[in-house]
C-alpha cells in the first residue's frame, strides 16, 4: 500500500525538518484544543479560526469505532506497563477500524474528522504499531486543484466539484469546509490537515497554530504564536504579527488565477500579483480523438465559428479588457489511450492531450488558456458531463457537441475563476425565504433552495443555447467584479440611505457608473451564510424582456464570492410560476420577470434594507434606472394611507377603465406606487410608479386591481378593487388574514401557484374568476404558512366568504374588546367582547360563563368554539340588568370563563375574566335631615349648656355623614346615629343652626334653619337680664341704679358716695337718696306725750321692725317690740309704738327689703 511504501522516507523528513524543510511534512500533530491527555470521548472544541457549524447542522454522531478506540487509548495510557499481546492486538484491531471510519468521516465531514485527529501527546504515548495506523498529519506547500463537471441538466450528465492536493508525487483527494470551499486552483497552497491513504481533510485556514505543549515537546522555535504553514514552522513574536501573515495568505488564496505569487520572509509577508483575468489571452484549441473512436464529427471551421462567438462575448462583456486569441491545432490529436480510459480521468485526459499536442509542436505552456475537445459515443465512451474545467486555472474539456458559447464560454469562465450562476428556488413569498410548504419545490436540507445553474441571465448558468449563444447573457455583476472586469469605482457599496442612478452594465461601451450596487445584509440567511445583495440593470435582453428594462435585477451572494456563486432572486415570486421541480430550468418564466419593477419596494425588514426603483431613462450605452435605497430600522416611521377608486367596476371587454390612487403619508415621505391588474404574465409599463392609470382587459372575467403605496422604507398601504369584464359566470372566495387579532397586510392567498391574490391593509383578500368546483385555499406571509379557520376544500358555487386565515401561537384563550373595556348601562346600551383561540384546536372548545345574573345578562350564556372558529372566535353580547337598586356609579360585574375540551392543549386552560362597567340608571333620593333640639326661636340664657339632637334618614340608601353647624362653623359631625351633642360656651346673640346629611351616593340635604336667641345674664344667676331686676346681683335694683347712678350696673352697693354714713345698699333699703348726704335713714320720737312711739319715713315694699333695749352700755342684744314686727311701709311716715314702753328704753328700726 502507498502508506507503507512512503511512510518511512517521509518520517525521515521529520528529523531533517528544521534544516531542509521538505515540501511534505507528515508530523506528529496535536489538534487544536487538545493537550497531552486522554483522548476525550466526544470531539474537542474546534480551533478558534474555524467557524461553528451553521444552525441546523448539529455535530454528527460519531461512529462507534472512533469512540471505542478512544476508550482503549485512554485505558492504555493510564497503565501502559500492563500491556499484553492480547491488549495490543485489541488496540491494533480498534485502530484499523478507526482508520476506516475516520477515512469515511474525512469525505463526509472533514471538519469533524480534523477534530478527531489524535493529539501529539497521545500519539507518541501509544505503541508504534498503533501509531502507524493513525492518520498522517500534513503540513505542506503543494498544488491545489479544483475541477467542476458541468452536466447542464443533460440526460446522464452530472455536476460535481472535485478537489485535489498534490504534494511532491502524491495526489490526494482533498475535502475541506468553510472558506476554503471557495478557494480555486492554486499552484502553491498552504496545505495543513490530516491524510489517510488517498484522502485528505484540509483545514479551512492556511496555518495551523501549534499548542504550546506540543511545540515544547517537539522542540519547535519559541514565540508568542507558533504555526505550521506552507511546509514550514514559523514562530511569531506577537499575535498581531501572525494575524498579518495569515491575512496575507488568505488574500493570496482569494486572488484570481492559479499563481498567487508569494514572497516569503522572516515576517511571512505575502503579496498578490495577478493579471490573470485581463489583457490578451492566447488560447490553444486541441481537438482530439481516440484509437477506438477516430475522426471528429464537426469541422474546424464549424468549431472556430462557435469559438469566434465566445471570443466576441469575452471582448464585449469585459468592456474590451479581455481578448481571447485562439490557435487551433490544425490536425486532430490522437490520444494515447482508448476513449473509455478517460471518462473518469479528467486530469489524465488533459495531460495526455497537452502532451500529444506538444509532440505536434503546439505547447499549451506557451498559451494562457487551452481547450480540449473530444467526441463520445453512446456505448463505451460516454462522459458524465458536457464540459469540465479547472476553477481558476487554465484547462477545460468540452464534449461534442457542447462547444458553443453556452458551454465553451461557461467552462472558460471557470478557468477565469468563476463558479456557477445559480437560483434561489423557494415556495416562500419572500424571495430569499426557505422552502417550507409540504410538497414544496425542494427538500428540507440546509440551503436546498440553492439551484445550481438556475440563474436566468448569466453564461455561468445552464440556460438554453439560444439564450446564452446570442451574447446577451453577460456575467452577473458579482461575477464581473470577481474577475475585475467591473472595478470597484463602478460598484456602489451602500451603507446608508440614498438615491442611486444605476447604469446598465451589459454593453461593451458602458462607461457611466455605478454599474452595480452592493448592499451587505446585517444578518445571515437561515443557513448561517452572510450575504450581499448585488443590483444590476440589464438592457441586452430588451428585445425579449421588458421587465429587465424597467426594473433592477437582484442577485445575492456570500460575502466572499465562492462556490455558492451569484444567486438570482425572483423579486416577483409566483408571478409566472412553475408548480413543481427544482432543476435549473424549472421556474424559468418566473425568473424572466423577476426584477424589482419601477414603483415597487422590496423590503428585507430583518436586515433593514429597502430598495425601490423609481424611474428609468437614458440611451444606449448609458441607459439608467434610479433606485431609492433606505438602510435602517426607522422605528418611528408610520405607514401611509391609501384609497383606490375606479371609473367603473363593470365594463365590456377592451373598455378603458381609469384607476386613481389617493395616498398620503403622515411623515411627509415621498410615495412610490405599484400596480397589479390580475394579469401577472403581462407588463404594464404605463402603470409604473403612477397615481392614475388606465387599463383594458380583452378577456371576460373578474380581475383584482391592486395598488400598493410605499414610503420606500418599510411603510406601506395596499388595497384592491374587483372589476368585472364582459358577461361571465364566475365566483369568488373572500376572507381576512389576521395575526394576533390585527389584519395582516400583503399575505399571499392562493388556490394554485399562479391563482393567487394578496391581502390589503385591512387583511381582506378576494380570489376571483373561479369556476364551479372544489378549491383548496392556502395562505402564507414571510415564509410562514398560515392556518385556515375553515374547512378545505371550498366548494363553489355559490361564492364563499369568511374563509379566514391566521397565525398560530401557543394554545391560549384570548378575550378581546374593541376599545379596551366593556361598558353597559341599566336600561341603556349593551356591549360585547370576543373570545377566540390562539391556535386551531383539534376538537371543540367549550367555554362556560359564571356571572351575577342580578347584574348582567349574557348572550349566549356559554360558548362552543369549533376548530374553525379559532381565529375569529365568537362574540358575547352583554346588557345590564335594570334593577331598582341604587348602586355605585359605575359599578362592576365580572364574567368568569371556564374552558373544557377534548383537545388536551385546551382542556382546563386558564382564561381571563371579563370585567364589565355598569352605569346605574336609578335616581338617587337625597337624605332627609332636621334639627330636633333646640327648637326654632328658642331663648337660652347666656352660659347655659344646650342639648342638640338631629334626625336624618335616607329613603333609598344609607346616611353616611351628618354635620351640625352654627352659622358657617361646624360644631359636630357624625357618621352614624344617634346624632346628638351638647352646645356649650354660649354668649349673648342670635344664632342660626343648620344640619347637613349625605348618603352613600354623595347626595346631600340641609335641614331647615333653627334660630336661637342667647340672652344676657350678667350676674350668671340663670335669670336673663331682660327679666332679672338686679342684673349685676349686687342687691341694688336696676331701676335704683339707673335713677341715682345713670345705669343699671353703675352703682356699687358697698360704697357711700354721699358720705352720709350709709352705704348705697343701705340707702336703697332705707329708700333714701344715696347721692345726697342730707337724705339718710333716721327715726324720730312721735311725741313726748306718747311714750314708746317713733316715726320713720317708710317706703313701700319694705318691712319695718321696731326693736328695743334698756341698756346701751352692756351687750348688744336688741329685742323686737311686740306687734311691731315686719310692719309694711306706707310710702310715708310710719308710726310704730311700743305697747309696753319702759322708762329707760332705747329703740332702733330694722328695715328689710324682702
Amino acid at each position: 500500500m502507498f502508506r507503507r511504501i512512503q511512510l518511512r522516507p517521509l518520517l525521515i523528513a521529520v528529523f531533517l525538518f528544521l534544516t531542509i524543510g521538505t515540501v511534505l511534512r507528515l508530523l506528529p500533530q496535536n489538534t487544536p484544543g487538545k493537550t497531552d491527555q486522554a483522548i476525550p470521548s466526544s470531539p474537542a472544541a474546534p480551533e478558534p479560526t474555524v467557524p461553528p457549524l451553521p444552525a441546523g447542522n448539529p455535530e454528527p454522531e460519531l461512529p462507534r469505532s472512533l469512540t471505542a478506540f478512544d476508550s482503549w487509548a485512554n485505558s492504555y495510557r493510564a497503565n501502559p506497563g500492563a500491556t499484553t499481546a492480547a491488549r495490543l492486538a485489541e488496540g491494533l484491531a480498534l485502530a484499523r477500524a478507526r482508520r476506516e471510519a475516520l477515512k469515511e468521516l474525512i469525505v463526509a465531514d472533514p471538519e469533524a474528522a480534523l477534530r478527531q485527529s489524535v493529539p501529539y501527546g497521545v500519539r507518541r504515548s501509544l505503541p508504534s504499531a498503533v501509531q502507524e495506523l493513525l492518520e498522517e498529519p500534513v503540513n505542506a506547500a503543494g498544488r491545489y486543484e479544483v475541477s467542476i463537471a458541468c452536466g447542464f441538466g443533460e440526460e446522464g450528465h452530472v455536476d460535481a466539484v472535485e478537489r485535489f492536493a498534490s504534494i511532491d508525487d502524491r495526489r490526494l483527494n482533498a475535502y475541506t469546509y468553510g472558506r476554503r470551499l471557495d478557494v480555486a486552483t492554486k499552484k502553491t497552497l498552504s496545505l495543513t490537515g490530516i491524510a489517510i491513504d488517498e484522502v485528505m481533510a484540509l483545514r479551512d485556514q492556511p496555518a495551523r497554530v501549534v499548542p504550546p505543549d506540543e511545540a515544547a515537546a517537539r522542540g519547535l522555535p519559541s514565540g508568542a504564536v507558533v504555526v505550521e504553514a506552507l511546509g514550514e514552522v514559523r514562530a511569531f513574536a506577537s499575535r498581531e504579527e501572525f494575524d498579518r501573515f495569515a491575512a496575507a495568505l488568505i488574500a493570496d488564496e482569494e486572488a484570481p488565477g492559479p499563481d498567487g505569487a508569494r514572497a516569503g520572509g522572516a515576517t511571512g509577508d505575502v503579496g498578490i500579483l495577478s493579471s490573470y483575468t485581463e489583457g490578451v489571452k492566447t488560447l490553444l484549441y486541441i481537438i482530439c480523438d481516440y484509437p477506438n473512436l477516430t475522426g471528429f464529427p464537426a469541422s474546424v471551421s464549424t468549431i472556430s465559428n462557435a469559438m469566434n462567438n465566445v471570443t466576441s462575448y469575452y471582448y464585449e462583456a469585459s468592456y474590451r479588457k479581455t481578448s481571447l486569441v485562439p490557435t487551433y491545432v490544425p490536425m486532430i490529436i490522437r490520444l494515447p489511450r482508448n476513449g473509455e480510459s478517460y471518462t473518469n480521468a479528467f486530469s489524465t485526459l488533459l495531460t495526455d492531450a497537452v502532451a500529444a499536442a506538444r509532440a505536434e509542436g503546439y505547447d499549451a505552456d506557451d498559451y494562457d488558456r487551452y481547450v480540449v475537445l473530444t467526441d463520445e459515443n453512446s456505448s463505451n465512451i460516454s462522459y458524465s458531463y458536457a464540459g469540465k474545467a479547472w476553477i481558476g486555472s487554465p484547462g477545460c474539456h468540452l464534449v461534442e457537441p457542447y462547444y458553443t458559447l453556452r458551454t465553451a464560454g461557461h467552462e472558460l469562465g471557470h478557468n477565469f475563476g468563476l463558479y456557477h450562476a445559480n437560483y434561489w428556488r423557494t415556495d416562500s413569498d419572500v424571495p430569499f425565504g426557505r422552502d417550507s410548504l409540504v410538497g414544496g419545490y425542494v427538500g428540507s436540507a440546509n440551503n436546498a433552495e440553492w439551484i445550481e445553474y438556475g440563474h436566468r441571465f448569466s453564461v455561468m448558468s445552464g440556460q438554453s443555447t439560444a439564450d446564452m449563444d446570442n451574447r446577451t447573457a453577460h456575467f452577473a455583476p458579482r461575477e464581473k467584479r470577481r474577475i475585475d472586469w467591473m472595478t470597484s469605482n463602478v460598484v456602489a457599496t451602500i451603507t446608508n440611505s440614498q438615491v442611486i442612478r444605476l447604469y446598465r452594465f451589459d454593453h461593451i461601451n458602458a462607461t457611466q457608473g455605478p454599474q452595480a450596487v452592493q448592499i451587505n445584509r446585517t444578518s445571515s440567511d437561515y443557513s448561517g451564510n452572510a450575504r450581499q445583495y448585488w443590483l444590476g440593470y440589464r438592457r441586452a435582453f430588451d428585445a425579449a424582456n421588458g421587465w429587465l428594462a424597467h426594473g433592477v435585477q437582484v442577485d445575492w451572494c456570500r460575502t466572499s464570492y465562492g462556490n455558492d456563486g451569484a444567486v438570482q432572486l425572483d423579486m416577483t415570486p409566483y408571478s409566472y410560476d412553475d408548480n413543481s421541480g427544482s432543476s435549473y430550468t424549472d421556474d424559468n418564466n418566473d425568473k424572466y420577470d423577476g426584477v424589482i419593477l419601477i414603483g415597487r419596494t422590496f423590503s428585507d425588514t430583518g436586515a433593514g434594507i429597502h430598495v425601490t426603483p423609481t424611474a428609468c431613462g437614458g440611451s444606449a450605452p448609458d441607459e439608467w434606472i434610479d433606485v431609492t435605497i433606505h438602510v435602517g430600522t426607522f422605528p418611528s416611521n408610520r405607514a401611509p394611507s391609501l384609497t383606490l377608486t375606479a371609473s367603473s367596476t363593470d365594463a365590456p371587454t377592451n373598455a378603458p377603465l381609469v384607476f386613481t390612487a389617493d395616498a398620503s403619508d403622515p411623515d411627509g415621505d415621498t410615495l412610490a406606487y405599484e400596480w397589479d391588474f390580475g394579469l401577472p404574465k403581462l407588463l404594464f409599463t404605463n402603470s409604473l410608479n403612477q397615481t392614475e392609470v388606465t387599463n383594458r382587459w380583452s378577456t371576460a372575467g373578474e380581475y383584482v386591481v391592486r395598488c400598493v403605496a410605499s414610503d420606500m422604507k418599510g411603510g406601506r398601504a395596499s388595497t384592491s378593487i374587483v372589476v368585472r369584464i364582459g358577461t361571465v359566470t364566475v365566483y369568488r372566495i373572500t376572507g381576512r388574514v389576521m395575526s394576533n387579532g390585527q389584519p395582516l397586510e400583503n399575505a399571499r392567498v392562493y388556490t394554485a401557484y399562479t391563482n393567487m391574490t394578496y391581502t390589503g391593509s385591512d387583511g381582506f383578500y378576494q380570489l376571483v374568476n373561479l369556476r364551479t368546483g372544489s378549491f383548496t385555499v392556502a395562505a402564507q406571509k414571510n415564509s410562514t404558512n398560515l392556518t385556515a379557520a375553515f374547512t378545505n376544500p371550498v366548494v363553489l358555487a355559490p361564492s364563499a366568504s369568511d374563509r379566514n386565515f391566521g397565525t398560530t401561537g401557543t394554545p391560549a384563550v384570548i378575550v378581546e374588546t374593541l376599545d379596551g373595556d366593556i361598558s353597559t348601562a341599566e336600561g341603556g346600551a349593551g356591549d360585547s367582547y370576543t373570545i377566540r383561540l390562539a391556535s386551531r384546536p383539534t376538537n371543540t372548545v367549550n367555554i362556560a360563563f359564571t356571572f351575577d345574573t342580578n347584574q348582567l345578562a349574557l348572550t349566549p350564556t356559554n360558548l362552543v368554539l369549533a376548530p374553525n372558529d379559532w381565529l375569529t372566535g365568537q362574540t358575547v353580547s352583554i346588557v345590564a340588568v335594570d334593577d331598582s337598586l341604587l348602586e355605585s356609579q359605575p359599578h362592576t360585574g365580572l364574567v368568569v370563563h371556564a374552558v373544557a375540551s377534548a383537545d388536551p392543549a385546551y382542556n382546563g386552560l386558564p382564561a381571563a375574566a371579563a370585567s364589565v362597567l355598569i352605569a346605574d340608571n336609578d335616581a338617587n333620593a337625597p337624605p332627609a335631615v332636621a334639627i330636633d333640639t333646640p327648637t326654632n326661636t328658642a331663648a337660652i340664657v347666656e352660659g347655659a349648656t344646650v342639648p342638640c339632637s338631629v334626625s336624618a334618614s335616607d329613603p333609598d340608601g344609607t346616611v353616611t355623614q351628618v354635620v351640625l353647624s352654627v352659622g358657617a362653623e361646624p360644631i359636630a359631625a357624625w357618621t352614624a346615629a344617634p346624632y346628638e351633642t351638647a352646645w356649650t360656651g354660649l354668649v349673648a346673640g342670635t344664632y342660626l343652626l343648620t344640619a347637613v346629611a349625605w348618603d352613600a351616593e354623595g347626595a346631600s340635604s340641609t335641614s331647615p334653619a333653627v334660630q336661637v336667641e342667647v340672652l344676657t345674664d350678667l350676674d350668671s344667676d340663670g335669670d336673663p337680664d331682660i327679666t332679672d331686676p338686679d342684673d349685676d346681683g349686687d342687691g341694688l335694683p336696676d331701676l335704683f341704679e339707673e335713677e341715682f347712678f345713670g345705669a343699671a350696673t353703675n352703682g356699687v352697693a358697698s360704697l357711700d358716695i354721699d358720705e352720709d354714713g350709709f352705704s348705697n345698699l343701705s340707702e336703697y333699703i332705707a329708700g333714701t337718696n344715696p347721692t345726697n348726704a342730707l337724705s339718710y335713714f333716721h327715726i324720730t320720737v312721735a311725741s313726748e306725750e306718747e311714750a314708746g312711739s317713733v316715726i320713720v319715713d317708710s317706703v313701700l315694699g319694705r318691712l319695718y321692725t321696731m326693736q328695743e333695749r334698756d341698756d346701751l352700755m352692756s351687750g348688744n342684744t336688741w329685742s323686737n317690740v311686740s306687734a311691731q314686727i315686719n310692719v309694711e311701709g306706707t310710702g310715708g311716715p310710719l308710726i310704730l309704738t311700743d305697747p309696753e314702753p319702759k322708762d329707760a328704753d332705747f329703740y332702733r328700726m330694722q328695715v328689710v327689703c324682702p
